[in-house]
């Protein structure tokens, strides 16, 4: 019977298993990043006489050098380009041993060692793909978790660690703050002296933010001239003088460079109330707007 196909073109009974498969390589590929170099490296190199005993109980006559790939990729992927080719070379060996002891007999001798090459070069050359397309993806990555303009953590990134600290201070106890910062003035900027100027204020602070913070807190720009800061482990009155600290710096050096920009800034700690990661950040958001609707160049504080 001919399966019925969707307007994807899969047929339907494929197309309902294709996303169960994406978790399943995610699933393996998150467990497979979390183990060592080592670790991998040792099982990669296991995998190979493995694959050999396998390839010579198989007999010459069926074909088994795909299955070469797998160590030759697992170490490409998670471990390094030249250790990839090492396996790689390692598997054309074993490939060769194992051909020759299952008793396949060629025309001349030369045919197995250039079956052997030609095993060699197609397993070093997907070692190599595969560490460029490895580098690739970690830079497509970042790039998915940077904002353009100014380098610092999107709106994505932000919220992916908001989650995982909201979490972490519901299971601990422990406390976190959330800045949500907005300038004021800012559309006059681009207005008066253009968006040229106007980026490269926001790169300014931005570079500023970062220089004043902590390792462990986060910068974000959460689009236009809005940024969040989030603090792990900062009370309330902590979170006070952070914040103040910070903006006096931003308006000494808006000041010096001659922007007439000051900040409107909302401020949340948790503590211990229970709080998804979308209630602190409109939270944050809401203080925000009362500082602002309060004059501007204010900060407003909550403890929750």
């Amino acid at each position: 019977m001919v399966p019925s196909i969707n307007e994807q073109g899969y047929p339907k009974n494929v197309y309902a298993y294709l996303p169960n498969m994406v978790h399943l390589f995610d699933d393996v590929t998150t467990y497979l990043s979390r183990k060592s170099q080592k670790s991998l490296s040792v099982l990669s190199v296991v995998l190979v006489p493995i694959l050999g005993c396998i390839d010579y109980l198989t007999g010459h006559e069926i074909s088994f050098s795909i299955f070469y790939l797998f160590p030759v990729a697992l170490m490409a992927w998670f471990v390094g380009k030249w250790r990839a080719f090492s396996v790689g070379l390692l598997s054309a060996i074993t490939w060769f041993v194992a051909d020759r002891a299952a008793g396949h007999v060629y025309i001349h001798p030369i045919m197995a060692f250039w079956n052997t090459s030609m095993r060699l070069g197609f397993f070093l050359i997907m070692a190599y793909l595969l560490s460029i397309l490895k580098t690739r993806f970690e830079y497509e990555k970042q790039l998915s978790r940077e904002d353009s303009l100014t380098g610092v953590a999107n709106t994505r990134a932000f919220y992916e660690y908001l989650n995982q600290e909201t979490q972490r201070a519901q299971r601990y106890i422990h406390p976190f703050s959330l800045a949500y910062i907005d300038l004021d003035n800012f559309k006059s900027i681009n207005d008066e002296r253009g968006h040229t100027v106007g980026d490269e204020l926001l790169m300014s602070i931005a570079r500023s933010l970062k220089a004043n913070i902590r390792g462990i807190d986060m910068v974000a720009r959460l689009g236009g001239d809005e940024f969040a800061l989030l603090f792990p482990e900062i009370d309330g009155e902590a979170s006070k003088a952070t914040m103040k600290r910070l903006q006096n710096c931003l308006l000494k050096e808006m000041k010096a460079a001659g922007y007439a920009i000051t900040m409107s800034i909302g401020v949340v700690t948790i503590t211990k109330t229970p709080i998804s990661a979308q209630e602190v950040i409109k939270k944050a958001d809401d203080l925000m707007y009362e500082a602002k609707k309060a004059g501007r160049n204010t900060i407003r504080y909550e403890v929750l």
